[in-house]
């Protein structure tokens, strides 16, 4: 399971690399191991949340409130 995603992950470096072919840049891919289907759905990206203007604390917002 892990080897497949691998190599995906693997093969979109390599495009990104030699610049050749379609990058998955912008798309959600989903791998059904059950049945060994896969999918590929286009996404937008939000543009009201594009940019990062300051970080949270990461610990402050996880903290389970009493």
């Amino acid at each position: 399971m892990v080897g497949i995603i691998g190599s995906i992950q693997a093969g979109e470096i390599i495009k990104i690399i030699t610049d050749t072919g379609d990058v998955m840049s912008g798309n959600l891919f989903i791998y059904n191991f059950l049945n060994n289907e896969s999918f590929k759905f286009k996404i937008q990206k939000n543009i009201e949340n594009f940019e990062i203007e300051e970080l949270i604390d990461y610990q402050e917002y996880c903290k389970p409130s009493l």
